[in-house]
C-alpha cells in the first residue's frame, strides 16, 4: 500500500507540473548569427538568405 500511494504521487507529479511551468518569452536579447564565409561564397549567400527573415521575424 504505502509503494502504491508514492507511485499515485509521481504520476501526479508527472501529469500536472508541466501544467505549472511558465513559459518565457523568447527571445529575451538579441540574436547574433556569425558566418565565417569569404563574402560571394555559397556559404555567405545562404546565411545572408536565412539572416533576413529571421530578423524581420524576431526583431
Amino acid at each position: 500500500m504505502n509503494g502504491s500511494v508514492s507511485m499515485h504521487n509521481y504520476l501526479f507529479l508527472l501529469i500536472f507540473f508541466p501544467a505549472l511551468a511558465v513559459a518565457q518569452t523568447f527571445p529575451t536579447k538579441s540574436l547574433r548569427w556569425v558566418g565565417i564565409a569569404t563574402p560571394g561564397t555559397t556559404s555567405d549567400i545562404i546565411g545572408r538568405a536565412i539572416g533576413e527573415p529571421l530578423s524581420k521575424r524576431f526583431g
